[in-house]
């Protein structure tokens, strides 16, 4: 009898293991879809911070830089998904940019604007000081977690669900300009990130069982 429970939690495990493989691939794939042409904004590939590169167990980090030709306006979109939820705290504005020199001077939680719906998050304003002069960047930022839900902090992605922990949790981030007006960056941000709703939808289990 003890045998053949041990056999049978061997293949659960198996089993859990085969499904958050494919959930994974699934969301890498929705990741690959994302456009490099959103209306007039060109983008293309660019490097994740090397904080992003280091985490222990990434599915995937992207980002992809984006011009309008029009205004000269750059907008920057960063994706990263972890198996486990935990390994985002590594890549969490407040922890990742002081560590690299970078002074957060704003931390400003607020419903960011979407096609659908707002979205929880938090818009951070760091700045730096280099031999070259003064820089500063704002990040929308908000966590995406296989359940669905959406996070305005670490909170969210660190305490995951039992039954999706194996999935892991998102991290969504846009980069923008600190003379952008405010409206302006709200326009934004609720442009790209129209773009990349296929990807959270892939990582929305309930959607995919759907």
């Amino acid at each position: 009898l003890l045998l053949g429970l041990l056999v049978l939690a061997a293949l659960r495990r198996v089993g859990r293991a085969a499904d958050a493989n494919a959930y994974h691939a699934r969301v890498r794939e929705a990741v690959a879809m994302l456009p490099k042409r959103i209306g007039e904004w060109k983008g293309h590939d660019v490097e994740v911070p090397p904080a992003a590169a280091r985490l222990p167990r990434p599915n995937l980090a992207v980002g992809r830089e984006f011009t309008n030709p029009s205004t000269g306006e750059h907008a920057t979109l960063r994706i990263v998904q972890c198996r486990d939820a935990r390994d985002l705290s590594l890549y969490y504005p407040p922890v990742q940019y002081p560590a690299n020199g970078w002074t957060l001077r704003e931390a400003k939680p607020r419903h960011l604007p979407a096609l659908m719906a707002a979205i929880p998050g938090t818009v951070y304003r760091f700045t730096k000081q280099s031999a070259e002069g003064s820089n500063e960047v704002l990040i929308y930022n908000f966590f995406a977690r296989p359940d669905g839900s959406i996070e305005s902090g670490p909170a969210g992605a660190l305490q995951a669900d039992t039954h999706t922990q194996a999935l892991g949790a998102a991290q969504f981030q846009i980069l923008l300009g600190p003379t952008m007006a405010k409206d302006r960056r709200d326009e934004v941000f609720r442009t790209l990130i129209a773009a990349a709703l296929p990807v959270m939808d892939a990582l929305c289990v309930e959607e995919a069982e759907a």
